[in-house]
């Protein structure tokens, strides 16, 4: 009970939880027993079990969660059911992304990875396979893995334990609304190749900044940023609520989170950084992240000189900053140089 929120607070949890479909997401085999076979209704025993994991995963998706299918079927036949099945709790937007096809799933959760921009340890599997969880197991270990049970009224009890890899000691406005988020993302993939160049791209989407400085409604949304961002994290420092309060309450720091959106939606608070005081004068930025879903459009640099104005109205000179190297932050280790700091 206790590990789980030691693992939120130090930012291991897990992001994305990706399904298998047949006798995983319903019961049955779509290739075989066909669209009228597969079970997910309440009044069958196979049909209600699975009727309650898609009821987990549509909760666990409001949650903040991310839902992604890997899937040996045809595209066609999985986007029917999840289109016009009348037993079917979840919905083909449910999901941020779906690998269907006949390639090997390690490589499937390889570019469900790549596609979403998050880590390979930020996945979990869940499969009724020995074989193929055997594979990923062997393959990719980094990925937490389910086997769906034999007996399958054990299935929800182990889905409910599963729920601990996502746990959240809080929840924010980004969190119900993630899967949109990603999607409105995959839209902007798509729109890229109209442009001739990554700047006039980024011109098109009319993004817009907004800074909060010490603002205690935003708390919630601040430590999450610390807890969970790796890659854009300069110094991967994680914080609680109540220690970002303190810091905002003090004269010694100033702490800035920002809120991006653009033409194709809002991506929420998405940056973040903390900023300390050492005198009246000097001031270092103690933390300085960016959520992976704005990384890419330059708002880093749009971000710093928000933090620069905010140095020069307090009339401090020396600003500094610090980078401390981690296992996921490396593209970022050039940042400060980025920006003219003196090493």
């Amino acid at each position: 009970e206790i590990i789980p929120l030691f693992l939120s607070v130090n930012g291991k949890t897990k992001k994305v939880l990706v399904m298998d479909c047949d006798n995983t997401l319903w019961g049955g085999i779509l290739g075989e027993d066909g669209f009228d076979g597969i079970k997910m209704d309440k009044s069958s025993v196979p049909g209600k079990i699975f009727h309650e994991i898609q009821h987990i995963l549509l909760n666990l998706k409001n949650q903040g969660v991310l839902l992604a299918i890997c899937s040996k079927n045809n595209l066609e036949d999985v986007e029917n059911v999840f289109n016009n099945h009348p037993e079917i709790v979840l919905k083909s937007e449910d999901f941020v992304i779906k690998k269907v096809n006949w390639k090997d799933k390690a490589s499937n959760l390889k570019e469900i990875s790549k596609d979403l921009n998050l880590g390979i340890d930020s996945i979990v599997f869940v499969d009724d396979s020995n074989f193929e969880i055997g594979l990923i197991n062997s393959k990719i270990p980094e990925i937490e893995t389910l086997l769906v049970p034999t007996n399958l009224t054990e299935y929800p009890s182990k889905f409910y334990e599963l729920k601990n890899f996502f746990l959240k000691p809080n929840m924010s406005q980004e969190d119900s609304l993630k899967t949109k988020m990603y999607l409105d993302e995959t839209k902007r993939k798509e729109s890229v190749n109209a442009f001739s160049s990554i700047d006039d791209y980024l011109s098109s989407l009319g993004l817009e900044l907004s800074v909060f400085w010490n603002d205690t409604s935003k708390l919630s949304r601040s430590s999450q940023l610390t807890q969970k961002t790796n890659q854009f994290n300069l110094t991967t420092k994680r914080y609680t609520e109540q220690e970002i309060l303190k810091m905002i309450e003090s004269a010694n720091f100033d702490v800035g989170i920002f809120s991006l959106k653009d033409s194709y939606g809002d991506y929420g608070l998405t940056g973040m950084v903390i900023i300390k005081n050492i005198n009246d004068n000097k001031c270092e930025i103690d933390s300085f992240m960016l959520s992976c879903r704005v990384l890419g459009r330059n708002v880093e640099y749009v971000f710093f000189d928000e933090i620069v104005k905010k140095m020069i109205e307090s009339n401090r000179k020396e600003l500094f900053g610090i980078f401390v190297k981690s296992k996921k932050n490396f593209q970022v280790e050039d940042f400060y140089d980025k920006l003219g700091f003196s090493v």
